[in-house]
């Protein structure tokens, strides 16, 4: 019952036990026995056990006996969390290490936030530390999100008003330019040639402004429902441009954001690179789907397999890179002699499509 040669300092037939399951915590657990002054007020307290976790994040050593105020960087706070856990039976310590002191507990630039809940146990104070800077890190990714969020309603309120826009054209503007260009040309029957001359020209301006405005509204709408698809389209012409190989893009989704569709970009890049230099087949079948929560991207080609990742190189590396930075996965799926398929799935929050 033992943390190296430190006895543990309860005891019971659970004792054992608990010595397991507090060296397996992430958190830092140590236990103080506190020392008194004549007056019976803690002063100091003393390492009498500490777990694994404890050890490895302090960068001072610690040794069974040792004096709090010989081993904490900031020991009057400290001894007096113990004193107060001493008399009021708990108290909670929140803090969060500044850039010129969290390499006290931390490699130097780590950035550390720690929640520390002291509580009296019989005759000991205990500590319980937790690093919390995962969670800061979750809350900053999810202030991120809500920034996302932001830009995506935004953008996809001028999308909307956008065919709002087309549509008024189409339904309103060009209707009435058509009428006005009818009128003109009765008009036209009934003056003389100079009069004739001027109003065709008018009829002309009328009739090419009315197809500009049709090729406006054209690009709109195929900007909106295709974007993504262009944007593979135009990611994958360089590469595609030289090789004999056929090249089909199928995208079921019409946009993501667009830190995904960067990261999507260039990974279909990097996987139709691969598989056009190195297949040896004569087609490559992209296609962007959603699966619930997830995009879901395959590359596949029909050559000729291959029956170890290793060949794929660093190209690989960075698609799986690409994939977990935005939490997801890369797999790939080959056999020899029938092809290789590229899997890249990526989590897909619910308000992108």
């Amino acid at each position: 019952m033992s943390e190296g040669n430190v006895p543990f300092p309860l005891t019971g037939p659970d004792a054992g036990e608990l010595v397991k399951v507090f060296q397996n915590l992430r958190d830092y657990i140590c236990i103080h026995q506190p020392v008194f002054d004549e007056y019976g007020s803690v002063i100091d307290a003393r390492f009498v056990w500490w777990n694994d976790a404890y050890r490895h994040v302090r960068t001072k050593p610690v040794e069974y006996g040792a004096s709090m105020r010989d081993t904490y960087f900031a020991p009057e706070g400290a001894v007096g969390y113990v004193r107060q856990a001493w008399t009021d039976g708990y108290v909670y310590q929140l803090f969060e290490l500044e850039p010129t002191t969290r390499d006290r507990y931390r490699p130097e630039g780590a950035h550390v936030v720690l929640s520390i809940d002291w509580q009296r146990l019989g005759d000991y104070v205990v500590e319980v530390g937790s690093d919390l800077s995962e969670y800061v890190a979750l809350k900053a990714r999810l202030q991120d999100q809500e920034s996302l969020i932001a830009i995506s309603n935004r953008e996809r309120l001028l999308a909307v008003e956008r065919e709002r826009i087309a549509r008024n054209l189409h339904d309103t503007v060009i209707q009435r330019l058509y009428a006005t260009s009818l009128r003109v040309a009765a008009a036209m029957e009934s003056v003389g040639p100079i009069e004739a001359q001027w109003l065709g020209e008018v009829s002309t301006t009328i009739q090419q402004t009315i197809t500009q405005i049709r090729e406006e509204i054209f690009d709109v709408t195929e900007r909106s429902r295709g974007s993504l698809h262009v944007q593979l389209e135009n990611a994958l012409a360089p590469v595609v441009s030289t090789s004999p190989v056929a090249v089909e893009i199928v995208a079921y989704i019409d946009d993501v954001s667009e830190d995904i569709a960067e990261y999507l970009r260039a990974t279909v890049t990097e996987a139709v690179s691969n598989a056009l230099r190195h297949s040896g087949g004569t087609k490559v079948v992209v296609t962007v789907d959603r699966q619930n929560e997830y995009l879901v991207a395959t590359v596949a080609d029909n050559g000729r397999g291959i029956s170890d990742e290793s060949k794929l190189g660093n190209g690989l590396v960075n698609m799986r890179k690409r994939a977990t930075d935005l939490g997801g996965e890369c797999k790939v799926e080959s056999e020899v002699g029938h092809g290789t398929t590229i899997i890249w799935r990526v989590p897909v929050p619910e308000w992108w499509m």
